[in-house]
């Protein structure tokens, strides 16, 4: 906002120190006005939800400080009352989303403990930026006090002793937002010799994750596994989480982007983290599992060195990440291998799966939530996705209400046939364990309930292993307590059943792709804000990681601290969600020489600005970016018997890879020297096939020729090549597809090569 005013006011120096004081003098808007303001948010104008129908507006600026900073008081210069007739109460205490009504019963919110929507000025998590150190502040101009009174703020000032004799800085959102943009480290793969992306596992789990460093090297994405146990013996730190923060400092000082913790608690070493400040000792089960902590690399976590990491006011802890980070948290192959194997196939449909299901939603909402704000939090929820997507508000939905002595909707075991149908994205409002989350229950979370499993000898509930092997996959997020809390197996906990994300995660070919989720603690008010913004994001944004997407879900609500550390992602963290149904690309390769002619198309549209990746032995050898003409050329120094990946890439479309391994290179200068005498047909291989084959012939001269292919009845059903050839050895790729672009059936098919000379036809074996 253009109107907003800020001056620095200088005191005296005084024994080396300076005193100082920050004068904020907020527009004149009349009290409707700031209100109004707050249904509308805009870049510097935020909302924080103080009932079922008032939100309260508010400002973030950012005081430059150093270490030796002491704020010494935050005063209120100007403020008038308005009494609003009725009472506008915020929520004090919250209630947690859990299964266990009995379960973090001693926790309160970070809304509470910061008397968010009562204080007028809080401050919160140091943030850096160019190593300078900002103080971030959030301003109300509007609160309300215990009596439901509504409170308007024209001026604030912050008195602080600071140890540098200089003018400091205050700068607004918008102001941050523009240094940050221009000046944060810009961190991408440029062929510096150094991974963009990093595995970190151990050494038994280092082969199933292979396939997937393979195949992200394969779509350009250069990455490497790192072992943990190398890492430990030759990094630094107070324990062996800090050991593996310093050794990613290195990882992103040389261009790293995306880190993937590959493994659970007993691979990977977890960082817990307290949201308050801790004066005692703090329990385990009081404490987030942070994975923020890898992510941001600047801040000291353990300031104090009291061994509670993550204090808000005794540590020093940013909340910005330098780092894309996700995790498998596994502990066995057959875990990896089936994740990596979904993901590649969410990612290349590889089979031709159906992917209409990606458009339909599926929302969960049961008790408090499904009867918040009158409508319920599902329905908030629902107002995310655009008309394209089927929204289904209605199977998951806790009947007659949340509150309902006798529910009537469908039961957990009754909705395991239609989550099987398949659901792009999977949202669950609901009460949570560390192994279930609630689909209807008695009253609002009492006995008997009716939940979905991971415990296969829980009978008369739903269960995640009876979900049909069919290839839907989703994307998971849940606010329901503990459904991330996959340490909870282990001491002191020792829980035998296994946990939600890890399950959902490494079921073979259905459950979850990725999934955002609680360490611990959800909340019944807040919690639903925070998965709609990530909703918000991940529509807006197509284009970027989902991992982005709840980056910029927290920063947005900083405040709910307790939160922001310990919502996990969980999953490859390049791996972006379809915000519709992707199209697939049609690939064909002509070769001759030591040049390639790649013709890229989709629904028989010829398609442009497609990137090409080259990579053989795991690693990226070149890449490309096509242009619109029917036939891109590409020049590369093929080797005779090497096997090439050629992987084309486009948003909006499914990845194509294909196998190519040239059987003829020819030296330019022995190039007439090594034509063909004779016109050739070479048999099609692999044969049997699916989903391709490559085709390969001969032209001892220049001409124009024809290969199509023909069904059992004499029908074309594919025309591979209608052009002028030159003389040389030529190779076609089929991706079983006839001239619409539409998969055709298992059977045998006739490939004919035909020019005026020279006609001869072969047999081949489609088999899906």
């Amino acid at each position: 906002m253009k109107n907003i005013c800020i001056s620095v006011l200088i005191g005296l120096l005084m024994l080396a120190f300076t005193a100082q004081s920050a004068t904020i003098e907020l527009p004149d808007h009349s009290l409707d006005r700031w209100l109004e303001m707050a249904q509308n948010e805009d870049n510097q104008i935020k909302t924080f939800k103080i009932s079922e129908s008032n939100s309260l507006p508010y400002l973030t600026y950012f005081l430059e400080v150093n270490d030796s900073t002491e704020i010494r008081s935050l005063n209120l210069i100007s403020s008038n009352v308005f009494s609003t007739g009725s009472q506008i109460l915020i929520h004090k205490n919250d209630i947690p989303t859990s299964i266990d009504v009995n379960l973090y019963t001693d926790i309160k919110s970070s809304a509470s403990l910061n008397s968010i929507g009562f204080k007028p000025i809080i401050i919160h998590d140091p943030v850096w930026l160019n190593n300078q150190k900002y103080l971030k502040i959030q301003i109300f101009p509007v609160t309300t006090d215990m009596n439901g009174n509504i409170i308007k703020h024209t001026n604030f000032q912050i008195d602080y002793i600071n140890s540098e004799i200089k003018q400091t800085a205050l700068l607004s959102q918008t102001d941050f937002d523009f240094l940050f943009s221009n000046g944060k480290q810009n961190n991408t793969y440029a062929s510096t010799g150094y991974p963009e992306y990093l595995i970190v596992t151990n050494q038994e789990l280092s082969e199933a994750f292979s396939e997937l460093a393979s195949y992200k090297n394969q779509i350009g994405i250069s990455t490497e596994i790192s072992l943990i146990d190398d890492i430990l013996a030759s990094s630094t730190g107070r324990d062996d989480a800090e050991k593996l923060r310093n050794y990613l400092k290195e990882f992103y000082n040389n261009g790293g982007l995306y880190l993937l913790l590959g493994g659970d608690e007993t691979v990977i070493p977890i960082r817990y983290a307290y949201h308050n400040a801790a004066y005692s000792d703090i329990s385990i089960e009081d404490q987030q599992v942070s994975d923020l902590y890898y992510a941001d690399l600047t801040g000291d976590w353990n300031l104090d060195n009291d061994n509670v990491w993550g204090e808000k006011y005794t540590d020093d802890v940013d909340l910005t990440p330098e780092l894309y980070v996700g995790r498998l948290p596994f502990n066995s192959s057959a875990e990896v291998s089936n994740y990596v194997a979904k993901l590649i196939n969410y990612e290349t449909n590889r089979y031709n799966h159906n992917l209409d299901y990606l458009e339909d939603i599926f929302i969960f909402a049961s008790d408090q939530m499904r009867d918040y704000e009158t409508a319920g939090q599902h329905a908030y929820l629902a107002q995310a996705f655009p008309s394209s997507f089927t929204v289904d508000t209605t199977n998951g939905i806790e009947k007659a209400t949340g509150e309902d002595a006798n529910p009537t909707n469908k039961s957990a075991i009754e909705l395991e046939p239609v989550i099987s149908s398949g659901y792009g994205i999977i949202n669950i409002v609901a009460h949570g364990s560390n192994s279930s989350f609630a689909v209807r229950t008695s009253g609002y979370n009492d006995w008997p309930k009716s939940y979905f499993t991971t415990d296969t000898n829980y009978w008369g509930h739903g269960n995640f292993h009876a979900l049909s092997e069919n290839g839907n996959i989703s994307f998971y997020a849940s606010l329901g307590c503990d459904n991330g809390a996959f340490d909870k197996d282990q001491p002191p906990f020792n829980q035998a059943v296994p946990n939600v994300v890890q399950t959902l995660l490494g079921l073979e070919n259905r459950g979850a792709v990725g999934f955002i989720a609680n360490s611990r603690w959800g909340w019944v008010s807040t919690s639903y804000l925070l998965q709609r913004r990530f909703l918000d994001y991940v529509i807006a944004n197509p284009e970027l990681p989902a991992c982005d997407a709840m980056y910029k879900m927290k920063d947005d609500y900083y405040y709910y601290r307790d939160l922001i550390l310990g919502i996990n992602y969980f999953g490859d963290p390049t791996m972006k969600i379809y915000t519709f149904v992707p199209e697939s690309i049609d690939f064909a390769v002509n070769h001759s020489k030591s040049t390639i002619g790649i013709s890229l198309s989709s629904n028989g549209e010829p398609l442009d600005s497609v990137r090409i990746v080259i990579s053989a032995d795991n690693q990226i050898l070149s890449q490309y970016i096509t242009n619109i003409s029917t036939s891109t050329e590409i020049e590369y120094d093929f080797n005779l018997g090497t096997e090439y990946t050629i992987s084309a890439i486009k948003q909006g479309y499914t990845i194509k890879q294909i196998s190519y391994t040239p059987s003829i290179v020819t030296d330019v200068d022995d190039y007439e020297l090594n034509l063909p005498s004779d016109f050739s047909l070479f048999q099609n291989y692999p044969n049997p096939f699916n989903p391709s084959t490559t085709i390969e012939f001969a032209l001892p001269t220049n001409g124009y020729v024809s290969l199509d292919v023909y069904n059992t009845l004499g029908q074309k059903v594919a025309e591979l090549v209608n052009q002028e050839l030159p003389a040389g050895y030529h190779s076609v790729i089929w991706n079983g597809k006839n001239k619409n672009g539409t998969d055709i059936a298992s059977g045998l098919y006739f490939y004919k090569l035909k020019n005026t000379d020279f006609t001869e036809t072969k047999k081949m074996l489609l088999i899906r």
